[in-house]
This record gives C-alpha cells, sequence and structure tokens, in this order.
C-alpha cells in the first residue's frame, strides 16, 4: 500500500520535498550556531571575572561578581578597586568609615579621573593620626587637582612659614616704617597646619604671607613712634588680623625671629631690603635701638 502511495507520487513533488528538509535544517543550525556563540558572548565577562572574584574573595574586599562584570562593560580597571577596598578593609577603620568606602563610590571616582589608591590611602592615613576625612571630602580635593597625600600630611604635621617668606630671589626681612620716619626690619615665623576644608577654595602660601606682611606693615605705620611698637605688639596684632583668612590654614603659633629697629641713615644705605610703608610723611631720623636678646612667641592653642 506505500509502496503504491510512493509510487503515486511524481519524480518533481519528491525532490522539492527533500530540498525542502535540507533548507530547513541548514536554517536549524545556524539558529543553534548563532545562540551558542551568543551564549558563549555573554559567559565571557563571567568567566573573565571569576579572577576577579576569586582575587577579591581571598583579600576580604567584599566585591562582588555583579560588580566585577559591571566594572568590566564600563571598563574599569578591577584590580584598582579590588586593592583599594582590601586596604580599607585590612587597615582596621572603624565601621562607620569603613561604610563610605563602598564598591559603588570607588568606581564613580575612578570614572571621573581620581586616583583610588590615593583616596584610601589619605583616609586611612588621616583616621591613623586621629582626624576624620570624609569621603566626599576627600575626593572633592582630589579631582580638583590638589595633592591630597601632601595636604593630609600637611594637616598632620605643622609647616613653619616665614615672612616674608625666604625662597629663591626672596629677601630675609622686611622693613616697615613708622610715622616718624624710623624703620624696624621685622621678620616673623608662622607655624600653620592645613584645614582639610578649606584646601579647596582656600588661598596657597603666598596668600597668607601677603597677609601678615600687610599686617605687619599697616601696624608699625599706626605707631606714631618707632618705641612704641614692640614684638608683643606685632604678635598679638597679626592674632587680631587672622591673618589666615580665606587661606587654607590655621595659625598654631606666631615667633618673632627678628626685630630690629633701623636708622633713617642705615635704611637709606641698605640696598638689599625692600621698603614697604603706608604713605606716611617720614620724620626726623632716630637712634638706633639694640635687639631684643630673646624674641616672644605666642601660641594660639
Amino acid at each position: 500500500m506505500s509502496c503504491l502511495l510512493v509510487s503515486g507520487f511524481s519524480p518533481h513533488l519528491l525532490a522539492a520535498a527533500d530540498g525542502r528538509f535540507h533548507g530547513d535544517a541548514f536554517v536549524i543550525v545556524i539558529m543553534i550556531g548563532l545562540a551558542m556563540l551568543g551564549f558563549g558572548l555573554a559567559m565571557t565577562p563571567i568567566v573573565m571575572s571569576a579572577r576577579g572574584w576569586l582575587e577579591a574573595r581571598s583579600l576580604n574586599a567584599g566585591v562582588s561578581l555583579a560588580d566585577l562584570i559591571a566594572m568590566r562593560f564600563r571598563r574599569v580597571n578591577w584590580r584598582v578597586i579590588v586593592r583599594a577596598k582590601a586596604v580599607a578593609v585590612h587597615a582596621g577603620l572603624p565601621a562607620a568609615t569603613l561604610s563610605q568606602i563602598t564598591t559603588r563610590r570607588l568606581v564613580n571616582h575612578y570614572l571621573a579621573g581620581g586616583s583610588v589608591p590615593k583616596l584610601v590611602r589619605a583616609i586611612v592615613t588621616a583616621k591613623r593620626a586621629g582626624h576624620d576625612l570624609d569621603f566626599d571630602l576627600a575626593a572633592t580635593i582630589d579631582l580638583t587637582g590638589h595633592d591630597l597625600l601632601e595636604a593630609v600630611h600637611s594637616a598632620i604635621v605643622p609647616q613653619v612659614i616665614d615672612c616674608p617668606y625666604c625662597g629663591q630671589g626672596m629677601e630675609t626681612a622686611y622693613q616697615a616704617i613708622a610715622k616718624d620716619g624710623s624703620a624696624l626690619r621685622i621678620r616673623v615665623q608662622l607655624v600653620v597646619w592645613t584645614d582639610l576644608t578649606r584646601v579647596v577654595d582656600g588661598g596657597a602660601k603666598e596668600a597668607l604671607v601677603a597677609q601678615a606682611t600687610a599686617g605687619i606693615v599697616n601696624l608699625v605705620a599706626t605707631a606714631k613712634n618707632h618705641r612704641d611698637v614692640d614684638p608683643e605688639m606685632i604678635l598679638k596684632g597679626l592674632l587680631k588680623l587672622d591673618v589666615c583668612a580665606g587661606t587654607r590654614f590655621r595659625v598654631q603659633s606666631i615667633n618673632v625671629v627678628e626685630f630690629r629697629p633701623v636708622t633713617a641713615e642705615s635704611y637709606a644705605k641698605d640696598e638689599d631690603v625692600p621698603l614697604l610703608s603706608t604713605d606716611n610723611d617720614a620724620g626726623a631720623a632716630r637712634e638706633e635701638m639694640p635687639v631684643s636678646e630673646s624674641a616672644p612667641r605666642i601660641r594660639t592653642q
């Protein structure tokens, strides 16, 4: 019966059916191949991220596999994030500080162009020195182009700033003129530390020196007689003026390291020291006074 049925079909119909079968099989094979290729491409990030996940697990960094896969798609160097989190975990930071150093925040800081290792090291250094450095503040300092580690170091270790600044091509002291025309040669040292909350918008060392110098000159210029000016008056006047206003510094102490009255004749011959004075009428020359043996010092803290 089947033989009769098969024999009843024409050779053309049998050839068409056989061609259709082979065409459908080819399409199925192509679809299976594409599905396997897509599965392989989808599994590649997972397989490639498995190494990072194992490293994160071994370091107890707390970075999940999903985070590592997302980093690969966002072109983030996962090693930088994993090792930075490991440093934060093993540094013994308190839970409140450690909760701020999340994987998402570190990735965002990396994508913004910041230095993740420097950020974590700065937070750890500040905490070990007894300072609480907020993550957002540290990230802001780093992203604004300031040296974050240097800022933290200067906030921990006070620095001494000469006023005037004794740098290359600068003078070692300034001379201010009192109303009687006599000159006073004065040099002050400011012991300051950096206020991290002022680093972004505060003035640098040059601004501090300029304000202190202007304060010294104005204090001397308001005195009717140069004998009315003494180192203690200079110190109290500088503290009252708040020479650190608008800068990134806070004063720890002020030292007068040089206080030497100079006569008008000797001042006129001294070409190495610049003249800083307000528009006061020059009076008669006064005799030179001896230098004080011990320079006074006032601490603000």
